[in-house]
């Protein structure tokens, strides 16, 4: 490159380097290219500047420090309108600066209306608007609309750590883990029975399970032919344990058939026997129990009458007991 160097006091040229046409137009200082300016007036061309860029700088002083410019190489402009959301980027490889497309949205070229504490979001690649929905007022973000994440929030930061639940389940906590969730029980109701949730012990998850429930019958001076309804039922339910114990002397004993059925007309040999057989009761003190091992059909469904049949009696028998659990 020639460098022109010049001189200049009022409009006497002192100096000229080079060949070259110059006008100073009354300027009554200009050398360029000096080391670096100091004073009004003065202008340097491909001088090291303070960011060390190593050409297309033009730098000249600016009253109380240095102004930097930078130039570009015509072969790095775009064509016309094309440099739309460009920016100005140094290459150090090529040790040059260039005009290059910005990443992303790119810059932006125009702003909507946000109110006050709105949070501004982009509307298409270039446009900055606010969003009425999406506030920050310094201590409180507020969202107005749904909230939709990409990961399950985890329960140290007030989620579930799931992404769906058992319609109609009950939440069990499980520490910082996710939650875990006791689905209904399936048909529960007046033709399941009544559930409850159990909790076995510390750290193992509650279960549902079936209400228990007792139905007692006394019977005063039983006879072998008895034949008394003990109770309806409105729900299905199935005998889990039956216990029966006598009151009196003589070596009292009653055999007893407790059946069930919807038709409380129903004759013997058309019931439904809860017991395999009929037992012998025989205990005055304990009791005696009965549970699966012997039953026949312990499952009685929903509106079904459940009565006791008596089949033999011997001895002094005052009081006849019997509870089905």
């Amino acid at each position: 490159m020639a460098f022109v160097r010049l001189l200049v006091t009022g409009e006497a040229l002192s100096e000229v380097e080079g060949s070259t046409t110059v006008d100073l137009n009354a300027v009554t200082n200009l050398i360029l290219p000096i080391a670096a300016p100091t004073a009004d007036g003065e202008v340097a061309v491909d001088i090291t500047p303070p960011v060390e860029f190593a050409q297309d700088v033009l730098t000249w002083w600016g009253g109380t420090d240095i102004q930097t410019a930078v130039a570009l190489a015509a072969a790095e402009m775009p064509s016309a309108g094309a440099e739309d959301g460009f920016h100005v980027a140094y290459n150090a490889t090529n040790n040059e600066f260039e005009l290059v497309a910005a990443a992303g949205g790119g810059d932006v070229s125009a702003t909507g209306t946000p109110l006050n504490n709105e949070i501004a979001v982009f509307t298409n690649g270039t446009t900055i608007d606010s969003d009425s929905t999406f506030t920050w007022d310094g201590s409180t973000l507020a969202i107005t609309g749904n909230l939709t994440l990409s990961t399950d929030l985890v329960v140290a930061h007030g989620g579930t750590g799931v992404s769906t639940l058992n319609d109609g389940g009950v939440v069990l906590g499980s520490g910082a883990a996710a939650v875990s969730v006791v689905a209904p029980v399936a048909g529960a109701g007046d033709a399941a029975g009544d559930q409850y949730l159990h909790s076995p012990t510390t750290g193992v998850d509650a279960v549902y399970q079936e209400v228990m429930f007792t139905k007692t019958i006394t019977v005063e001076d039983p006879t072998a032919t008895e034949d008394i309804t003990i109770w309806y039922t409105h729900q299905a339910i199935t005998i889990r344990e039956i216990e029966a114990v006598l009151v009196g002397s003589a070596t009292p004993s009653v055999t007893i058939e407790p059946v069930h059925h919807t038709d409380r007309s129903t004759v013997t040999g058309s019931d439904n026997d809860i017991l395999t057989a009929p037992e012998v009761i025989l205990d005055t003190t304990t009791g005696e129990g009965f549970v699966s091992a012997v039953f026949d059909d312990p499952t009685i469904p929903a509106d079904s009458f459940i009565w006791l049949r008596t089949t033999a009696q011997s001895g002094t028998v005052d009081e006849l007991s019997i509870t089905f659990r």
